[in-house]
């Protein structure tokens, strides 16, 4: 008597996300290792821990190391969008201050904004509440505050607001930057998109909103965009509304 085993057969595409996943993660765990090592020896270099540099040295060992960070954000970013893509990032909604959110992020992004001089400004009613992921939210925020900050002048402010409107808040980020031309606002949540020229040292990886819209889109919100030349930009994260926590 033999007996048989039997199993649910998987569709193509489930197998297909399956191994993209797979492979991305390895992947990523096999560069980061690689970059580690390429950031840590840069960080030497540029310290000067083996030898003075001339200036055409250092200025090589900053190009490297901000070349290698940027690399970096590239394999994080991916290797989250494919998780979401596979519905495999998890997710934990519970309800959390929009205000509590918001002073955290505005904290964690402090650094950034005083290097750039820009002034972080948040107005945000105390009672206000989402249903969300605490530590995806706070992600999704530092990514817009991050794009909020990179394309403001010295001496604006960034400014961080939240109200309600109906089951759900709006938490809008406004820049007074040179904003961006109607063609190309359509494109803005594109993967590796990016208004800057490939050759800047600081040029975006172009998956930083794209990564912002699927996080929104993963705990049932969105993102728009408003925008003009000459008028800074405004992004809107629409999350659902709940009770205060207690």
């Amino acid at each position: 008597m033999t007996e048989s085993l039997c199993m649910q057969p998987q569709m193509p595409g489930e197998l297909d996300r399956e191994a993209l996943a797979q492979f991305l993660s390895d992947m990523a765990h096999e560069m980061r290792g690689s970059l580690n090592a390429i950031i840590g020896f840069s960080d030497l270099l540029h310290a000067e821990a083996y030898g003075e540099l001339n200036p055409e040295q250092r200025q090589a060992a900053t190009d490297v190391l901000v070349a290698a960070r940027r690399l970096g954000q590239i394999v994080d970013r991916a290797l989250e969008i494919a998780r979401i893509e596979t519905g495999r990032l998890a997710v934990h909604p519970e309800p959390l201050s929009v205000a509590g959110i918001v002073e955290l992020a505005v904290a964690q992004m402090g650094e950034v904004a005083r290097d750039r001089v820009v002034q972080l400004c948040a107005q945000v009613p105390p009672e206000l509440a989402i249903l969300a992921d605490e530590k995806h939210t706070g992600r999704l925020l530092c990514e817009l505050l991050d794009n909020a900050i990179k394309y403001s002048p010295e001496g604006c402010a960034v400014t961080l607001t939240a109200q309600p409107q109906g089951n759900v808040v709006h938490i809008t980020v406004t820049d007074q930057g040179c904003g961006i031309d109607p063609a190309h606002l359509d494109r803005v949540f594109d993967d590796f998109f990016s208004l800057d020229p490939s050759d800047q040292p600081q040029a975006g990886t172009g998956l930083g909103l794209a990564l912002a819209r699927r996080l929104a889109h993963a705990m049932g919100g969105d993102i728009s965009i408003a925008s003009a030349p000459g008028t800074g930009t405004t992004v809107t994260l629409c999350l659902p509304r709940c009770e205060p926590p207690a």
